[in-house]
């Protein structure tokens, strides 16, 4: 019998988003390591040299900050009307000025 699209197999499972009992237990125990080493993890990140201290500072800023996605906005000229067209080439036009 298969799925049907949609419908979930086990319908009394996990919610969506909530977060498994093995990736809680993971995340607890990293944290657990990190808090007991952050005195040392700043002693060696003191210890580097410059570019080695900034590489190791953005490579950590990917788990801080949410990584922006690339938007790519795409105007389909052929829709619009040839006054729609002047409008949006004289904005432009304006903007290099």
């Amino acid at each position: 019998m298969p799925f049907i699209k949609g419908q979930s197999g086990n319908p009394d499972g996990r919610p969506n988003g909530s977060v498994s009992l093995v990736t809680n237990t993971l995340r607890v125990a990293v944290q657990s390591i990190l808090d007991d080493n952050i005195e040392q993890f700043q002693k060696d990140l003191r210890g580097l040299e410059p570019r080695d201290r900034v590489n190791t500072m953005l490579r950590l800023l990917e788990f801080a900050l949410p990584k922006l996605q690339r938007v790519e906005n795409k105007l389909d000229v052929s829709r619009l009307s040839a006054h729609e067209v002047q409008d949006i080439v004289g904005t432009i036009m304006q903007d290099d000025d």
